[in-house]
């Protein structure tokens, strides 16, 4: 089918397509779909994908899409050459332009069920819209790609976590989840160290995204709203993110004592593995505990679980696991990018009345020296005379004459 836009005759109707947008084409001849985008360096075609149908309906997208109005439109278009609202109506695509881009979510389910592929194009539309507008305020941080590229980059993440048949069938709160999750995930493996990443709020777009898949979908009733989709989404949202920035707490945390490296790695991965199991027995510790001695609970036993690991897993871990380093490390877990910024590895659950512990807190060097005790044997006094020099932190100055640590909890052995 000929691409009605005026740069095609330019490159007699040919399109560039990079090897990462094309999925899954095998064979010369095979009939595909595809989007195409107008940028500097002429058209281009992303997300490429095969087709059981040899009749392809292109939509544009060009990096001035809010431009003015054109009269040569493409029915699945946007930007200059969109069609109409009333037409996008017409042709089941959504019911005008939302706020923040795409389409408005509309509340009925009036009509036949749309097909598949109409479904994922007029989805296509929302996640671009709704991405590029989102993308505005960070994008001058971005200093390798073009606001189109950051654009497309996300896009592809989120539309390819969408093409999982099965999110049809699903009950919509379970088909939100997953759309989320597995969108998340591709997003934030390519994306998470960029400076603009935790700046950039794409609740909205993955709501109205999993709002379009929810509209068509066949899953259990009964249906769900859009109110409803939204809160599980940005919920779902949310929590991926504060993965990610715990994932990336954990990281630099580590790397700033071990360098970045195999013992790097290992220690990290061992400090994931016991984060939550450690949460889990503080919340669940049936004494009746204050909120510090919590706290306490909870480092103790991600210290004690973590290290233990790595002391059996390292080489040379007597030597590289010093007092001072695993000291070093849970001070940076504490405070991971420094004590004016309010994030902790440590549980938000556990510090919510108390505010998050000081870095340099004397309880971290206390759980370190017995867990060295409870591992190595008692420490001779000369070592432990040349542990004390190393200047032990304070008393958590909020909580200087409050409850007392926590008592009956030996070291290196575990409460059932």
């Amino acid at each position: 089918q000929p691409i009605d836009h005026p740069q095609a005759a330019k490159t007699a109707g040919k399109v560039y397509v990079a090897a990462d947008d094309a999925e899954e084409i095998r064979g010369v001849g095979v009939p595909v779909t595809f989007f195409v985008y107008a940028d500097a360096n002429g058209l281009g075609a992303m997300h490429v994908r095969p087709t059981s149908s040899a009749q392809m309906v292109p939509a544009f997208f060009t990096e001035d899409f809010l431009g003015q109005d054109s009269q040569r439109r493409s029915g699945l278009a946007v930007g200059p050459y969109a069609a109409p609202p009333t037409e996008r109506r017409s042709a089941g695509l959504g019911s005008g332009l939302a706020p923040r881009g795409g389409y408005r979510p509309s509340r009925g389910h009036e009509g036949p069920q749309q097909d598949a592929q109409e479904v994922l194009e007029a989805l296509h539309t929302t996640l671009y819209n709704s991405v590029w507008q989102a993308a505005q305020p960070v994008a001058e941080l971005e200093a390798e790609w073009s606001a189109h590229e950051m654009t497309r980059r996300i896009v592809k993440y989120f539309f390819k976590a969408a093409q999982s048949p099965e999110l049809f069938l699903m009950p919509w709160a379970e088909a939100t989840g997953q759309f989320v999750e597995h969108a998340m995930s591709g997003y934030s493996a390519a994306c998470g160290d960029k400076l603009w990443f935790f700046e950039l709020d794409l609740a909205p777009t993955l709501a109205t995204g999993a709002w379009e898949l929810v509209k068509a979908s066949g899953g259990a009733q009964p249906r769900a709203g859009f109110l409803e989709v939204e809160r599980v989404a940005t919920a779902k949202y949310e929590d991926m993110m504060d993965t990610v920035l715990l994932d990336k707490a954990m990281w630099e945390s580590t790397s700033a004592v071990f360098g970045e490296g195999p013992v790097c790695a290992k220690i990290h991965k061992f400090l994931h593995l016991a984060h939550e199991a450690a949460f889990k027995e503080a919340r669940a510790d049936p004494r009746p505990l204050q909120d510090l001695q919590r706290v306490e609970v909870f480092l103790r036993g991600w210290m004690e679980n973590s290290m233990t690991r790595a002391w059996q897993s390292i080489d040379g871990s007597k030597r590289l696991l010093s007092i001072d380093r695993v000291v070093r490390l849970f001070q940076n877990l504490v405070a991971p990018f420094g004590e004016d910024h309010p994030f902790s590895c440590v549980p938000a659950a556990l510090t919510q009345s108390i505010g998050r512990p000081p870095r340099e807190w004397l309880f971290l060097r206390q759980a370190a020296r017995q867990l060295f005790e409870a591992v190595w044997g008692p420490l001779t006094m000369a070592a432990i005379e040349r542990e004390a020099a190393q200047a032990p932190g304070p008393l958590w100055p909020a909580l200087r004459g409050g409850p007392p640590a926590v008592r009956g909890a030996v070291p290196g052995e575990r409460r059932a």
